[in-house]
């Protein structure tokens, strides 16, 4: 019986940990794609700029 509960804290342990990755890289690649726009639309900006010149 104890090694099933081991088993099973082991196995919950596991998911857990694979949930948390899961999640800080869903939040890395979203700020990412923010700040890709963010330095798309900052570049963009500073051509036309340059362009006027």
């Amino acid at each position: 019986m104890i090694e099933v509960l081991d088993f099973l804290i082991d196995v919950s342990l596991a998911v857990l940990s694979a949930a948390v990755t899961g999640a800080f890289f869903t939040l890395l690649i979203g700020q990412f794609a923010i700040a890709q726009k963010h330095i798309a639309r900052h570049w963009k900006a500073s051509r036309s700029i340059h362009a006027a010149r």
